[in-house]
């Protein structure tokens, strides 16, 4: 069906209206790696879990395959029912008894608004766990000049050097960061 943003990409789902169980297959063959790899940096848990996760979550979307065909975006409201169905199956194996769960977790399809909260909730853990990987000079200068918004000369005067080294150490740091969020970033797509 050729190439397309799989965050936009409803040919799979529509499907579902017509033939549901062609339908099914394809989503699945198309997402389920993706979903994977999402639900294992979500929760952390083994194959055989996140396997689990995503059956639940296919049998959820054949219950509710004619609500979700015409979803705006279905591929959003699958991975939110993944988390829910994660969180779920790890508060009932007594992992996570403290989270707590909303009766109508399905309820909350095409909600645009949560998941653009949810994608930058998402960027920011990437964007912090890129930082922490920075030498810790490096990070402390790119985060008093980027995070913590002080001038190059505030900087130079907090960390003791000179303007051209601050200058220097905040491309290199931007560079360094750039490149790990793009590896991250390429497991979704």
């Amino acid at each position: 069906m050729g190439k397309s943003n799989p965050d936009n990409d409803t040919t799979y789902f529509r499907l579902l209206l017509v033939q549901p169980e062609k339908a099914i297959a394809a989503i699945y063959d198309r997402y389920s790696r993706r979903l994977g790899k999402y639900l294992f940096v979500y929760c952390q848990q083994d194959k055989d879990f996140i396997q689990t996760v995503i059956s639940e979550t296919l049998a959820i979307l054949w219950e509710k395959r004619n609500e979700v065909a015409v979803y705006d975006k279905p591929y959003f409201w699958m991975q939110r029912v993944a988390e829910k169905q994660a969180l779920y199956l790890l508060r009932k194996e007594g992992k996570h008894n403290h989270v707590e769960l909303e009766d109508k977790y399905l309820e909350m399809a095409g909600d645009d608004h949560a998941d653009r909260q949810l994608r930058a909730k998402e960027l920011e853990e990437m964007i912090n766990e890129a930082l922490d990987k920075l030498p810790e000079r490096e990070r402390e200068i790119f985060k008093a000049s980027r995070l913590d918004e002080l001038s190059n000369q505030e900087v130079m005067q907090k960390f003791n050097v000179a303007e051209q080294t601050v200058k220097n150490t905040i491309v290199r740091a931007k560079k360094k960061v750039m490149r790990m969020l793009k590896h991250m970033l390429s497991m979704f797509v």
